[in-house]
Parts: C-alpha cells; structure tokens; sequence
C-alpha cells in the first residue's frame, strides 16, 4: 500500500476534529443569548394568569392570611401573590386601615410601644401577631378592639396617667374624644395613694401603713405603678382618718417625745432614731410638726437642755452628745473607734457622719462654712473613713472637736 492512501484517513480524522472545534466554538459565542431566548420562552410557557376567582381570594384574605397564607389557597408562591398585592394595590396585614400595630397603637395611645407591649405580656391587651414572614414578630390589634379597650374606666390606671398621675394627652383624635366623653359620664376617677392623703389631710405613708396594710381601703396594686384607688371607694369606706395606730397620741408617750428629740439633738439620724423606737422613718417628722403646732417642742427642748433654731424652715435642734453617750452605746462605740483609728463597720460610718454634719451645721458661722456644711448633708450615703478624717479635720480647723475629752467608764 502507498504511502498517499495510508494518509488519507487521518487527514480525515483531522479535519472532523476542526470541523467539531469550529462549530463548539460558534456555539459558545451564541449560548449565552441562546440561553436566555429558551428560558424566556419556558417561563412564558410556565406563567399562568390569575383568575377572577383567585383576585377575590387574596382581595379578602390577604390581611387576615397574609401572602403565605393565600398562596396555599390559591396554589402559588408567596412571591407570586406579593407580586400580584402589588398590581392589584392591595394593602398588607401591617399597612391595613383597620389594624393598628404595637407602634402605631402605641403612638395613638401617647405612651411608649415598651408599654404596649408590657401590657400584651401582661394579658391586658390583646394583641395578635400578624401573618408576615421574618425573625422579629410584629404584633397588631384591630382598631375598634383598641377603642373599646381604650374606654374602660378599669384600664385607664395603665396608661391614661403619666408619672404626676395627671392625663395625659392622646394623639389620636377619636380616641381622645371618646376618652373625654367616657370621663365625663362616668361619674367617678381614679385617685393615687397621695391624692387620697390630701383629700384626708394626712401623709402618704399613713394610707400605706394604717389602711392599705390592714385592708380598710379597697385598692388596686398596679404591677408597675403604685396603689391606687377608686374615689367612690374611698368615700364608701367612711374609715376615720387619724394618724399613729389607733388614735393620734396613743403610741407617743412623753418619754418617746423626749427621746426622739434628744436623739435627733444628739445627731442620730432620723432613720435610726425611728429602728430605736420602732416607729415608720416619717412618724418623726409627723410628731415633730404636731409639737410644735400645739407649742410643745420649745418647752419640751428648755426641760432637756437643748438648744432649739430655725434653719432653712426646719426646726435644727442641737446637744453635745458627749452628755448623753450613756443613751446612745453604738454611737460611744463608733466614736472610740474613730478617735482610736480602728477600722469602722458601715453603719458606724453612717454614725461618725452624720455627727459631723450636725456639728458642722450647728457651729458654722460664714457662708462659707455653711456651703461646706450643707454639702455634706448631700454627699453619697456610702462614705470612706477617708473621707470622714477629711471632714474632721475641718473642723478642727474650725476650732469644733466633737470627739474632745471622751474617756472610757472604768470597770467596777
């Protein structure tokens, strides 16, 4: 066989292996346009029109279902009936006019969407949680469910109130309006634990102590927020108002007065004071007043000793309370300590302080002085002994030494 016949069939394997190349590669430049032609023609294919009866369905249950929801009805993908809600200008279930969401509910209501939701945790609010898809839920509420809720005298103590227990304004108009015609008609209100006080002319903590502790008065504990009461409450009660337990001078005997005003005199606090006799910290300052009206405090400090001023409309009385240390051993033992440099208990620090500050009140003389003074009377309740050598050094300074002379009793 020749040479020229043995070619010929792998030339022709050559040339088919071109030919192959050639068109692989004219096929690789129009794929792509190819491609999108064919997909656009499937897609067309796949599409399917919506019917009549299909829009009715997601006319009517698109704010109820939400677009989940209907696409199961109507056999369809959500993005399918998002796509279609828009065409048609439908509203979702967060965007429809008659639901308010937390945020708007809590925009119409004055108050802050923590508050509402606060109350929907608390089961006084009925807020449902709308059909949108997402990791955050977004709870809703129908608006004529917010109004009726919004005009329960019985649901006005959780927000109708702002922390002076005064209305507030509503934004929204027709709630705002039906409030007002509510309030006007009802005949009655809501009354805090101070305008109970007023109305009776006593302190607030004797409606606390006296009446809502024993039950006499019929109230209502909020979870976030103090007793209140119902005025017609109150007034069917017909509970006497007097101040102690039990009649106004039945748990002050004439020792008692003697001992709180020598106690306060000597600077004990009146916190402490009140542990000592067990008495409510205010009841102090109650049988201070009544003292004084009824002209007893004067010669009750003149038979003590004490000296009695006015300072910034407050009776400021004063004893060295060296004299009296017999009476008040944690205060002697506080005082040793400190004077010894030994370490102090919290409340022996509370002890030295408020000794200091008495002192400093009583003897300061320029207004300079006065400023230092009245600025330990505010200083933090937490007080270092570094601090309290600080003070005491002033008032060494000031020539004031209310730790002079002390000297342990000698054992028997």
């Amino acid at each position: 066989m020749s040479s020229k016949s043995a070619t010929k069939p792998l030339d022709k394997a050559i040339d088919q292996v071109f030919l192959q190349l050639d068109r692989e590669a004219e096929l690789q430049k129009t794929s792509t346009r190819a491609r999108a032609a064919l997909g656009k023609q499937n897609l067309k294919d796949k599409v399917r029109d919506w019917s009549e009866e299909e829009r009715r369905i997601l006319r009517e249950q698109i704010v109820q279902l939400g677009a989940a929801g209907v696409a199961e009805l109507v056999g369809r993908t959500a993005n399918a009936v998002k796509i279609q809600q828009v065409r048609m200008g439908l509203k979702g279930p967060t965007r429809n006019e008659e639901y308010f969401t937390a945020n708007t509910a809590a925009d119409a209501l004055g108050i802050d969407i923590h508050a509402v939701t606060k109350l929907m945790r608390m089961g006084l609010l009925a807020l449902e949680r709308a059909p949108v898809p997402g990791y955050r839920p977004i709870f809703r509420i129908k608006r004529k469910d917010l109004l009726a809720w919004a005009v329960n005298p019985m649901q006005w103590p959780y927000w109708l109130y702002n922390e002076q227990w005064k209305v507030r304004r509503i934004p929204d108009p027709a709630i705002a309006r039906m409030v007002a015609l509510r309030r006007k008609r009802w005949g009655d209100e809501w009354l805090s634990i101070g305008q109970v006080a007023r109305m009776f002319g006593v302190h607030h903590t004797q409606i606390n102590l006296a009446y809502i502790e024993r039950g006499r008065f019929r109230g209502r504990k909020l979870k976030f927020r103090n007793w209140i009461f119902l005025r017609s409450d109150v007034l069917a009660e017909n509970v006497p108002i007097i101040l102690g337990k039990g009649s106004a001078e039945g748990d002050w005997t004439p020792g008692g007065n003697k001992f709180m005003l020598l106690s306060i005199a000597c600077g004990m606090s009146e916190q402490g004071t009140c542990a000592m006799m067990k008495k409510n910290e205010f009841n102090w300052l109650f049988r201070l007043k009544a003292l004084h009206r009824r002209g007893q405090l004067r010669p009750l400090a003149k038979e003590l000793g004490i000296e009695l001023r006015r300072i910034d409309g407050d009776w400021f009385p004063f004893a060295d309370w060296r004299l009296y240390k017999h009476r008040f051993p944690a205060l002697t033992r506080a005082a040793f300590k400190f004077r010894d440099a030994r370490r102090l208990s919290g409340q022996e620090r509370l002890l030295i302080k408020r000794v200091l500050y008495w002192w400093a009140s009583h003897f300061a003389k320029t207004p300079a002085q006065r400023k230092t003074a009245l600025g330990w009377k505010f200083a933090g309740r937490n007080c270092s002994e570094e601090a309290l050598r600080k003070r005491y050094a002033v008032l060494l300074s000031w020539g004031i030494n209310p730790f002079h002379g002390l000297r342990k009793r000698r054992s028997a």
